[in-house]
C-alpha cells in the first residue's frame, strides 16, 4: 500500500500517507526539554498469573538489587486484571552496572531461545496458543477523539475526513481483542504518551496516564518526550525529572528504561515505578518485556536532558537483558523501544524497499543475534511499520493514539517456543466505516460520505465511556479554555503540502517572529516543532496548542555567515527535517549525498546530521551570503540552545553571540498574541502569510520522492 507522502518534522522524509493529519511530525524533534538528574536501576517483579480481561493496570516491577524479590501490584482497574508480573526464578541473575561485566553472552540467549522468529509460513502445531499483541506509541496526549484529514493520492491535496482515536474508543476495540482472544492480548505503549495537548500538557501527563491506567496497559517505553515537563508542578528549580517520577508513581504499569544509566550509579534509573524489564504470565506463558528510550535522546529533546542519565544503544540492552529473562523462564521476549523506522509502503512484510536503511529501528535489528527478540515495537519517527527487519517482526502505529500497531504471536507448549509471528494489517481505531469500503483509513480514493458502524474481529465497535468519570473539575475548565476563539479563521485546513515546498505554518511563525523582532533579519525554527495543522474554521486556543505544545521560547543568535552557511547545511541534512525560515532561500537535493561523502567533525563515523543535500543558500532577494558578514537570527530557545543538532555548530560562537530577549513568553503564546491583534483569514490563494513570497519558495527541494540514503545500501529482510 503506498502512502501519502507529506514533509514529516525531524526525519525530513515523507510522513505517512494515509494519515497525513495524524501524525504531522515525527517526535524526533527538536522542541523543548527539561534538564536532567540522577538514580539507580531496577527490573521487574510481582507473582502469580492471571489472563489479561477487559482492562486492568500491570503490577509494578520490583527493586533487584539483592536479587529478584516479587512486588505487590500497584493499583487495579475497575474493569479487569491484567497480565500479573512474574518473579524471576532463582537462578536469574539481577543486572549488573551499565559497563556489562557479569552479563549472559548473546550465545545464551539464542541458546535459551527459539532459532530465530519463524517464518510465517510455518505450520502450526495442534497445541499452538496465540497471544495477540496490541500497541500504541507516540500518543501524545490526544486521548480525546480527533477529525483526522486523510489524502489518499500522494500528489494531490483532495482528501476526506475520518473520525479516529481517543480512549474511549480504544477501549471499545480493547474490549473486542479481549473477548475474541479470550484474554490474551497484551497491550503496549511505545512511548511518547504525554506531551502534546493542553488536557495532557497543563497536567504534565497526568490524564493520560490515568486513561492508560484505565485501558489496561501492560508496559510502556519511555519516550525522549517524556521528559519535556521537568521539575514537577511550579517548581522551575527542583528535580529536572520531577514530573517524570511523579508520572512513573502514578502508572499501574512500568515504564520500561533499560538503557536509560543514572551517571552516578552506572545502573538503570532506579524511578519510582521504572524498569529496564518485565516479566509477565499470560495462560501460563511468561513473556519478557525490555525497553527503552532512543539513544539519541539528548539530540531530540535538548543536551540538558542527558547532563544526568546516559542513553545506551538499545541493541546493547536486549542482548544484555533477554538471557536474564529467558533464564527466568520467559518463553516469548518482545522489544519494546522508543525508536523507530521510515517506510513508505506497509503491506508487503520481507520488501524493505521503500524503507530508509539507516533509521535506528534498522539499525537494532540488524545488530540482534536470532532467537534475542520475537518481536520488535517501535515509536518515534510517526510512521507505519509492518515489516519483518533481520527476520524480526516489527510493528508501530503512526501517532496519536488513531491506529492500533497489532502481531499474533504463536506459542507451543509442547514445543516449548514461538512457532510463528503474524503481522495483520494495522488497525485503524475507526469510529464508523465507509459504506462500502469496510474501513475509514487505508483507502485509495475519497470514499462516499455515508457512513456504516465500524468493526473489529467481525464485531461492531462502540466506544467504552469513562473519561468523564476521571476528569477534576480543573481539567474540566482547561477543556473549556481549550475552546477559546481567538479571532482569525482559516478557509480551508492548512497542512505541510507534500511537493517539498515552503511549510505554510512555518511561514505565518515566522511572519510572526520577524514582526515581534524587527532588529532581526533571519527568522529559523525547526520543522519538527511544528506539531500538527490547522484545522478549517475559527480557530481556537487548542488549535494552536496542539501546532506548538512545547514551552520554548525564542532567542537572538548573531553570527558571522561562514558560520550560518555551516549551520544551513546543518539544518538541512535531513537528520531533524527541513529548516523553517523567513529572509533567505535555499535549495536542498535529497539525493545529494546518499552515502555521505563526508566525516564532518573527523570523528570517525558518518552520522546523519553529517549528509550534504544543501544545494545553495542566499537571503531572500537572492544577495549570496557573505562569508565575512555578520547576521542576526531570531529563533527558537530550543535550537539556540542547541537542539537537533545545533549544538555543534552554535558551540564554536564567541560568548554573548547568544541573547535570551527578557520576559519573552512561549513561542505560542507568541503566536497567539499575534492573532489576536490580527485577525486575518488563512488559507486562500493570496493569503501572504501562509503562501510563499513573490510565489516563490524560501525552501525549494529537489528529488522529493526520493528515499534518502537509498541508493547507497538497501538491505533485504533477512539481511543482517
Amino acid at each position: 500500500m503506498k502512502k501519502s507522502v507529506a514533509l514529516s518534522g525531524p526525519a525530513m522524509v515523507p510522513f505517512i500517507v494515509v494519515l497525513a493529519l495524524l501524525s504531522a511530525v515525527s517526535c524526533k524533534s527538536g522542541n523543548d526539554a527539561p534538564a536532567p538528574s540522577p538514580a539507580a536501576g531496577t527490573p521487574p517483579a510481582s507473582s502469580a498469573a492471571s489472563a489479561q480481561k477487559e482492562a486492568g493496570p500491570a503490577p509494578a516491577p520490583a527493586t533487584p538489587a539483592d536479587g529478584p524479590a516479587a512486588a505487590p501490584a500497584k493499583g487495579s482497574s475497575p474493569d479487569a486484571p491484567a497480565p500479573e508480573a512474574a518473579a524471576p526464578t532463582e537462578g536469574a541473575a539481577a543486572p549488573a552496572g551499565a559497563g556489562g561485566d557479569g552479563a549472559p553472552a548473546a550465545a545464551e540467549a539464542t541458546a535459551a531461545a527459539s532459532t530465530g522468529t519463524p517464518s510465517p509460513a510455518a505450520e502450526l502445531p495442534a497445541d499452538t496458543v496465540t497471544l495477540a499483541v496490541l500497541e500504541t506509541n507516540d500518543v501524545h496526549g490526544y486521548i480525546l477523539p480527533q477529525k483526522v484529514f486523510i489524502r489518499p493520492d500522494e500528489k494531490k491535496q483532495e482528501g476526506y475526513t475520518a473520525e479516529m482515536g481517543g480512549a474511549e474508543w480504544i477501549a471499545g476495540y480493547l474490549k473486542i481483542a479481549r473477548e475474541h482472544f479470550q484474554g490474551r492480548v497484551l497491550l503496549l505503549d511505545g512511548g511518547d504518551m504525554f506531551q502534546g495537548t493542553m488536557i495532557s500538557n497543563r497536567f504534565e501527563g497526568a490524564t493520560v496516564v490515568e486513561a492508560m491506567n484505565r485501558l489496561g496497559y501492560a508496559a510502556a517505553a519511555v519516550g525522549n518526550h517524556e521528559f519535556d515537563f521537568g521539575p514537577a508542578g511550579e517548581d522551575t528549580q527542583g528535580d529536572p525529572y520531577g514530573a517524570l517520577k511523579e508520572r512513573g508513581a502514578q502508572a499501574k504499569f512500568p515504564l520500561l528504561a533499560a538503557n536509560i544509566i543514572d551517571r552516578q550509579t552506572g545502573n538503570p534509573v532506579a524511578w519510582p515505578g521504572f524498569a529496564p524489564y518485565v516479566l509477565l504470565e499470560i495462560n501460563g506463558i511468561k513473556v519478557g518485556i525490555i525497553g527503552g528510550a532512543s539513544r539519541d535522546t539528548p539530540t531530540y529533546s535538548g543536551p540538558s536532558v542527558g547532563a544526568g542519565v546516559e542513553f545506551l544503544p538499545l541493541d546493547e540492552v536486549l542482548i544484555r537483558y533477554a538471557p536474564e529473562l529467558r533464564k527466568a523462564g520467559a518463553r516469548i521476549i518482545i522489544g519494546l523501544l522508543h525508536a523507530g523506522g521510515v517506510c513508505e509502503e506497509f503491506d508487503k512484510p520481507d520488501d524493505l524497499s521503500t524503507c530508509e536503511p539507516d533509521e535506528e529501528m534498522f539499525q537494532i535489528a540488524r545488530a540482534l543475534p536470532p532467537g534475542t527478540v520475537d518481536l520488535l515495537i517501535g515509536g518515534h519517527t510517526h510512521r507505519i511499520l509492518a515489516h519483518r527487519i533481520n527476520g524480526i517482526p516489527v510493528i508501530q502505529a503512526a501517532a496519536k493514539g488513531t491506529l492500533l500497531g497489532m502481531a499474533e504471536i504463536h506459542y507451543s507448549p509442547s514445543l516449548g517456543k514461538v512457532v510463528r509471528v503474524d503481522i495483520p494489517r494495522t488497525v485503524g481505531v475507526c469510529h464508523h466505516h465507509f459504506k462500502g469500503e469496510g474501513d475509514c483509513a487505508f483507502l485509495d480514493h475519497i470514499p462516499t460520505t455515508e457512513h456504516v458502524p465500524a468493526t473489529f474481529l467481525g464485531q461492531e465497535v462502540a466506544p467504552v465511556p469513562f473519561l468523564q468519570e476521571i476528569f477534576t473539575e480543573n481539567q474540566r475548565q482547561v477543556l473549556a479554555e481549550a475552546q477559546e476563539k481567538l479571532g482569525p479563521k482559516t478557509i480551508r485546513r492548512i497542512d505541510r503540502p507534500d511537493e517539498g515546498v515552503d511549510h505554510p505554518i512555518g511561514l505565518l511563525t515566522t511572519r510572526v517572529l520577524l514582526d515581534s523582532f524587527p532588529d532581526a533579519q533571519i527568522a529559523m525554527l525547526n520543522e519538527s516543532g511544528i506539531r500538527a495543522g490547522l484545522p478549517e474554521g475559527e480557530l481556537t486556543m487548542s488549535d494552536i496548542f496542539e501546532v506548538f505544545p512545547f514551552d520554548s521560547s525564542v532567542a537572538y543568535v548573531r553570527m558571522p555567515g561562514e558560520l550560518l552557511l555551516d549551520l544551513l547545511r546543518l539544518a538541512s541534512s535531513g537528520a531533524h527535517g527541513l529548516p523553517v525560515i523567513r529572509g533567505l532561500r535555499l535549495v536542498i537535493d535529497l539525493a545529494k549525498d546518499d552515502c555521505i561523502a563526508q566525516d564532518w567533525d573527523g570523528q570517525n563515523g558518518k552520522e546523519k546530521w553529517e549528509r550534504n543535500l544543501l544545494v545553495s543558500a542566499t537571503l531572500e532577494d537572492g544577495t549570496p551570503v557573505a562569508t565575512d558578514g555578520t547576521y542576526t537570527i531570531i529563533m527558537s530557545s530550543y535550537l539556540a540552545q542547541g537542539g537537533s543538532d545545533f549544538k555543534r555548530i552554535l558551540s564554536k560562537l564567541p560568548e554573548g553571540s547568544i541573547t535570551f530577549p527578557p520576559d519573552a513568553p512561549p513561542l505560542r503564546d507568541l503566536v497567539v498574541r499575534w492573532l489576536k491583534v490580527n485577525p486575518v483569514e488563512l488559507g486562500g490563494p493570496t493569503d501572504p502569510y501562509t503562501t510563499s513570497p513573490d510565489g516563490k519558495p524560501l525552501v525549494t527541494v529537489l528529488n522529493w520522492d526520493h528515499v534518502v540514503g537509498s541508493s547507497c545500501t538497501q538491505p533485504s529482510a533477512a539481511t543482517p
